[in-house]
């Protein structure tokens, strides 16, 4: 299913992050989903000088369906009547995305629930609430209670096919600045078929919800009322969303992998410097950093200079790295924490005499008996 989380620096800023992790029919699970993607093309994002991000977990080719019908709307929308430069007055905002993007939902799976419909009874949901379908010129009732009842639970997601149950339990976060009412955020529910605007200025979404929601607002429970209208600190803000991740992806299943980011700056003047994508590497070089200060090898501060050197300041990831292994309090145990080691066994592990007598070589798991 995968999770999603986002936060609002401020009224002009905020990131997004996602992890790779899915399970298919809840038995197979892979590592290479991608959940976050923008909703505007270039041209269209700095036209309206707006951003916005859709981030899903759940079903991955319903989320991918409803960003590809969205982005057809919306240019539609743009194009429409006066040319692709109008702007038009039903896309001005964030949410006028996302009202788009529920109703793409609600067709996408209306449509998902009709063809199976159709190929187990012959009849759509349509026929199914007149009562009646026709086929050749003839018309049929629909007036076996065990077929309605049936089908009345297929429309509902009742059923128990896990194809289904997936799609019914996705979930969408989206998030991005306009000009109105700058950064703001939103979370659709097809199950129940609700757009509910996120007031709070974060959100956490998916199989990990609990975990990184729970750090999130433990987050923001430190700060007073001043603090959170006045904005966090862009770096500062990463750090708890990478955190926020890492701990969901250790604390439940069907979320894992590299912590990808989504960071949108609208005091930046084009979408190719506005909305950034942070993966691959420095995604995953950014989760080592964090998880180093959460296993208490590496002070806070040195982990946000780190973030913002790597994140922001376009740093090269070999020397973030080798800063990263100079500034840990014990380079063999940063190691260690890096490789998977348990935090409890790594003392054990570091005072041992194989390791004593090989201090200024790095770990290999055969002078460590293979202990993983």
């Amino acid at each position: 299913m995968g999770m999603v989380a986002f936060l609002k620096f401020n009224h002009y800023s905020g990131a997004m992050v996602s992890d790779e992790e899915f399970w298919s029919l809840r038995f197979r699970r892979k590592l290479y989903s991608d959940n976050m993607h923008s909703l505007l093309d270039e041209e269209i994002a700095d036209a309206l000088n707006m951003e916005v991000v859709y981030g899903g977990t759940g079903y991955p080719s319903f989320n991918h369906e409803i960003i590809m019908k969205t982005r057809e709307q919306i240019l539609e929308k743009f194009q429409k009547k006066s040319g692709k430069h109008n702007k038009g007055d039903s896309l001005k905002t964030v949410a006028d995305v996302a009202k788009i993007a529920l109703e793409e939902m609600h067709k996408i799976l209306r449509r998902r629930i009709d063809l199976r419909m159709k190929f187990y009874y012959g009849f759509t949901s349509d026929d199914l609430n007149r009562g009646f379908f026709e086929e050749n010129s003839d018309r049929y009732n629909i007036a076996q209670e065990g077929v309605k009842k049936k089908a009345l639970d297929m429309a509902a997601g009742k059923e128990p096919s896990r194809l289904m149950k997936n799609i019914f339990k996705s979930r969408a976060a989206i998030f991005g600045f306009d000009q109105e009412n700058g950064v703001t955020g939103y979370y659709l529910d097809p199950e129940n078929h609700v757009i509910c605007f996120n007031y709070e200025g974060w959100e956490a979404i998916g199989a990990g919800k609990y975990a990184s929601g729970l750090c999130l607002g433990q987050y923001l429970n430190r700060k007073s009322l001043r603090m959170r209208k006045e904005g966090y600190d862009r770096v500062e803000g990463v750090y708890e969303l990478i955190a926020a991740g890492i701990i969901s992806s250790d604390s439940y299943h069907e979320a894992g992998g590299n912590i990808n980011i989504v960071y949108i700056d609208s005091t930046e003047k084009s979408h190719f410097t506005r909305y950034r994508e942070i993966f691959d590497t420095n995604a995953r070089l950014a989760g080592e950093i964090v998880r180093a200060q959460l296993a208490g090898v590496l002070e806070k501060q040195s982990a946000v200079k780190l973030l913002d050197q790597l994140l922001f300041q376009s740093g090269n990831p070999e020397i973030v790295e080798s800063e990263l292994f100079q500034k840990a309090s014990n380079k063999m145990h940063l190691e260690l924490v890096l490789r998977g080691y348990k935090l409890d066994e790594i003392p054990f592990i570091l005072n041992s005499e194989s390791v004593k007598n090989n201090s200024k070589k790095s770990i290999s798991s055969k002078k460590l008996g293979g202990i993983r």
